[in-house]
């Protein structure tokens, strides 16, 4: 019996170490063609760029800085999710009764190159890996410096008379202007921190701290209404708005009151008549 056993111990012996050999040699196979032997990375370009607009309401309703303190945490976690590793845009903009005339608060690009054939020609291993190193190091201080920006954009005040109205309308040309040569492969976000109370005072505007609408129907009726006043006003490509991605972040006891409810379902249609998908509402705790 001992005869049998040890050959054929031996013969599986060999047989693993055959199935290990093979192994190695299919895994840096696999490693070779995904990495390349020269260590040039792969460049998701191809796969699109990311542009993220966040919209900081900054009237008498959301401008206490200790209340729009509580949508920070929020709103930084959100966008370090969104910040990619190669061409992602940020861009901050107040909402107030000049929405449309002011400028970005936050301008931030965040973009390294890729490593290339030429770049690694002649290099070896240890300062390929160096290059790729202090390419990471760049892209984390960039996403750094722009979340950074974004948090300061929260601490400030708007003390002039701008605070006493709300163009959300407005919002909509930011979002073309801004996203205008972006293609179908690109990913358009767009951040609210407000309670989406449109109120304009003068003229054809909407002012829904005075009126709301009252249900459902009305509210889609409105904004129905709406778009005709809005293209007049302002310059709206529902092509390019099409698929972009929004949330609004407000207080929960707003985000639970009924008047936002009704409110609620404007923005949806709205939204809807310019190709944007339905957003997502999150309410956050306000108090302790």
């Amino acid at each position: 019996m001992g005869t049998f056993i040890t050959p054929m111990v031996i013969a599986i012996k060999c047989l693993r170490q055959r199935w290990i050999f093979i192994f190695a040699l299919l895994f840096f196979a696999c490693n070779g063609s995904e990495t390349g032997t020269s260590g040039i990375e792969v460049d998701p370009a191809s796969s699109g760029r990311t542009v993220t607009l966040v919209f900081l309401d900054k009237t008498m309703s959301l401008n206490d800085e200790s209340v729009l303190s509580k949508f920070q945490k929020t709103v930084r976690e959100q966008l370090y999710n969104l910040l990619g590793e190669h061409d992602h845009g940020v861009f901050v903009h107040f909402v107030h009764a000049e929405t449309a005339s002011a400028q970005a608060i936050v301008s931030q690009k965040i973009s390294a190159p890729f490593l290339t054939e030429k770049d690694v020609e002649g290099k070896g291993e240890i300062t390929i890996q160096e290059m790729k190193d202090e390419r990471t190091d760049k892209i984390n201080k960039q996403r750094i410096d722009a979340l950074n920006d974004v948090d300061a954009s929260f601490s400030l005040v708007n003390t002039e008379d701008t605070r006493l109205q709300t163009d959300l309308w407005a919002t909509l040309e930011i979002m073309s202007r801004t996203f205008t040569g972006t293609d179908a492969r690109d990913r358009k976000h767009v951040i609210f921190v407000s309670d989406m109370e449109e109120s304009m005072k003068k003229g054809n505007r909407r002012d829904f701290t005075k009126k709301a609408p009252a249900d459902k129907a009305e509210a889609e009726s409105w904004a129905q209404e709406d778009l005709e006043a809005i293209q007049e006003l302002y310059k709206v490509q529902p092509d390019v708005l099409a698929g972009t991605q929004v949330t609004i972040y407000l207080p929960k006891e707003a985000a639970e009151a009924s008047q936002f409810q009704t409110i609620r379902y404007y923005w949806e249609a709205l939204f809807d008549a310019f190709n944007i998908p339905d957003p997502k509402v999150n309410g956050i705790k306000i108090g302790l």
